[in-house]
């Protein structure tokens, strides 16, 4: 690896070291009158004062959960407490400015960038975000760095990288995760199975704790009696309207998953390597395209909407069609449903839609339907796929 002068860091860095905050006194002499100071509690690694003392000078929760050995989520849990809430994060300076600008595009281009947040005590993702605001980002930046830097290396890394963790790694060889992760993928390595949490250990501790059987029947045991008492939680009826409700908003706003095992789902590259889930419904897609190009209809777009059931509190509560089809600029959509068979749950969603959604088009393509499109067209169009 070739050396970098970071002279141009050493003063700077110098006096955030040196800089004392006025805030710093008065959470400082707060803590103290609230709460006098005690001896550190068995699960406690940081006093009160530390933590607050190591947050005005630093301002950075992962810096400070690396000092005192602790989770960034109980840092920044603990930080909130003392501080009710006010948690005034360090602005970024004029110096700091002209740093990223100057060198942003130097250890981004050589894969760096996160040795240069860690330069400036700040988080790579908050270098990041003040990179996008001054331009400095590019999505067509080349990563031939990740090949040439391992050169360097090679034999030490090939030697070293079942020893420490990727983030152990990452700071020895002063290059970001990414860059690991390639340097494993170009060299055919990979993480070894056997002692991986050794090289990770659990931040509580718990690493080789195996669960008694006594204590596994105990937890079983219980979650029956929880069960099979119908004034527990679970049964209730608050509990199972939030599992209701978690389920739909998983359904509108993720794609939903194949519940069918035969079906050929998966992306097709002459689709734009959208995922579709069906060979059926991917070659409608293709009979669209055929529309389109020969103006038959506008546009179409893939399961694009999703119509909530409001009145409907359990069981099925909302709809996602196949395809959204306009005829022409001015028209309004309607939607199309490719079903290969018709099975309660599909008959239930139309039934629903027709009473809760009356002036929204639905047209069923059904196995006639699509067998007479197939017949039709499959021949005009070459990425046609012919499933037996």
């Amino acid at each position: 690896m070739k050396g970098f002068d970071e002279k141009w860091l050493m003063d700077y860095q110098a006096r955030i070291r040196q800089s004392k905050s006025e805030s710093k006194v008065v959470l400082l002499s707060k803590i103290e009158k609230d709460a006098p100071k005690k001896k550190l509690s068995s699960n406690q690694k940081a006093t009160n004062e530390e933590l607050v003392s190591a947050w005005e000078e630093t301002k950075n929760i992962r810096i400070i959960g690396e000092k005192f050995g602790m989770r960034p989520s109980s840092v920044h849990e603990r930080l909130v407490k003392l501080t009710g809430g006010n948690l005034s994060y360090k602005p970024i300076t004029e110096e700091e400015k002209n740093i990223i600008i100057s060198k942003y595009c130097e250890y981004a281009n050589s894969g760096r960038r996160e040795k240069l947040a860690k330069q400036l005590g700040r988080h790579p993702l908050w270098l990041s975000r003040k990179a996008k605001e001054f331009g400095l980002t590019n999505y067509n930046r080349p990563h031939d760095w990740a090949k040439s830097d391992l050169e360097n290396v090679e034999s030490e890394f090939r030697e070293i990288h079942t020893l420490f963790n990727d983030r152990e790694l990452s700071d020895k060889f002063g290059v970001s995760l990414g860059t690991i992760v390639k340097w494993r993928k170009i060299l055919g390595l990979k993480k070894p199975k056997e002692g991986r949490w050794s090289l990770s250990p659990h931040p509580r501790g718990a690493t080789g704790l195996v669960i008694s059987p006594e204590h596994r029947e105990k937890l079983i045991s219980g979650i029956k009696k929880a069960w099979n008492d119908p004034n527990h939680r679970l049964n209730s009826d608050e509990y199972k309207q939030i599992c209701s409700n978690r389920m739909m908003n998983r359904k509108a706003n993720k794609p939903e998953e194949n519940p069918y095992s035969r079906c050929s789902g998966g992306k097709r590259s002459d689709l734009g390597n959208v995922y579709f889930r069906s060979s059926w419904e991917a070659n409608y897609a293709r009979y669209l395209n055929f529309l389109v190009k020969h103006n038959k209809i506008s546009k179409w777009e893939y399961e694009s909407d999703t119509f909530i059931f409001h009145e409907k509190k359990r069981g099925i509560r909302s709809y996602k069609p196949d395809f959204k089809i306009w005829e022409n600029e001015s028209s309004e959509p309607y939607f199309v449903e490719i079903k290969g068979w018709m099975d309660d749950k599909s008959k239930t969603k139309l039934k629903y839609m027709t009473k809760y959604y009356p002036e929204i088009k639905v047209i069923i393509v059904g196995e006639s339907e699509y067998k007479s499109i197939r017949d039709s067209v499959r021949k005009m169009i070459p990425e046609w796929e012919n499933v037996k």
